[in-house]
């Protein structure tokens, strides 16, 4: 065994990493020896250390580092996959003990390599580490496609980690949007916050790392922030304006029905479901809206009254009125032109 070996044993899942252990990992990966034979353990414990070493002091990586951090990381899923495809249970027959043991173990390291490595690429994008755009869309998609399968297999053994991994993928495909404009970058990412919030809703044990009301609140901010891009594109279909109107709707509506909001918070979200509404209501068959748009709108004056916000939220309460005003005004036309004469 290596003196490194040494080390990461040591030092394995430590926060505080002594200095001659950082100094050491930080050596090997500016020297990194690509077809040096490692044994699966090294790796895993290598990659974890380097990793929270990343986390706290990003600047210690240079270029050669950082490349070799992810690397080693794709090495490790590899060793991990190879592992998997040689174990695989047999319908009817049950693995022996031994083989379950392992067969856990390598499975459950595969989805945290994968999970780990999402997270150091979104990491780049944040620090602004990427050289040029073609590189961060390539690190951003492969970040996405690393959480999203990470995600979708530790959900059902390890749930912390799975909310971990479906979070950062969610919001990897969202980045992806935000830069290029694609939709489907955007359909991506709201998917995986819907499946987030099902989980989250379903287990406690999430919430040491995301809780259902902020997975419920992420869910919302991607809908509603593709609903206002897309309704000033005036060559987008009246399909995808309904579709995302009512994805931004049942969204905000969802969250403001789980409480645990401030008083602002809460006003907006009570505004924001009249300004969905009406904003829907000019391209959707449904002759309801204009109605419910005055209930929501209503909600929200009522609400800012009665906690004493109409100051605060002035630009809103105006806003508010003068809809409710066209609303309600075309409301009464349309009745009066549908009323038959004695």
């Amino acid at each position: 065994m290596t003196d490194l070996e040494t080390l990461v044993r040591a030092n394995y899942g430590t926060e505080e990493i002594p200095a001659d252990c950082r100094e050491a990992v930080l050596a090997y990966l500016n020297n990194f020896p690509k077809k040096e034979s490692r044994r699966f353990a090294f790796v895993k414990g290598l990659t974890k250390m380097a990793h929270t070493l990343f986390e706290q002091d990003y600047q210690s990586f240079s270029l050669p580092a950082l490349a070799a951090l992810i690397d080693l990381h794709e090495e490790g899923i590899a060793m991990a996959k190879e592992v998997l495809d040689v174990i695989i249970p047999v319908e009817g027959e049950e693995l022996s003990h031994a083989e379950f043991g392992r067969r856990k173990y390598f499975r459950s390291s595969y989805t945290h390599l994968k999970s780990h490595l999402a997270a150091i690429l979104i990491g780049m994008d944040r620090l602004n580490l990427y050289p040029d755009v073609n590189t961060w869309r390539q690190g951003m998609e492969k970040a996405h496609d690393l959480a999203y399968s990470s995600g979708k297999e530790s959900w059902r053994c390890e749930v912390p980690v799975s909310v971990y991994s479906l979070h950062n993928a969610g919001m990897a495909a969202y980045r992806l949007y935000e830069e290029t404009g694609v939709l489907d970058f955007v359909e991506k990412s709201y998917r995986t916050l819907a499946g987030l919030c099902i989980i989250t809703g379903q287990d406690g044990e999430t919430k040491n790392y995301l809780s259902y009301n902020e997975a419920l609140q992420k869910k919302a901010f991607v809908a509603q922030s593709t609903f206002r891009d897309i309704r000033k594109d005036r060559g987008v279909s009246p399909e995808q304006l309904l579709l995302w109107g009512g994805r931004a709707y049942h969204s905000t509506r969802d969250r403001l029905l789980e409480g645990e909001l401030s008083p602002v918070e809460k006003a907006n979200y009570y505004f924001d479901l009249g300004a969905i509404v009406s904003t829907i209501m000019g391209v959707s068959p449904d002759f309801r809206l204009p109605q419910r748009a005055v209930w929501h709108f209503q909600d929200f004056l009522d609400y800012a009254t009665r906690n004493e916000l109409t100051g605060e939220l002035s630009h809103l309460v105006s806003a508010a009125q003068n809809t409710l005003q066209y609303i309600q005004g075309d409301l009464y036309e349309n009745s009066e032109s549908n009323t038959s004469p004695d």
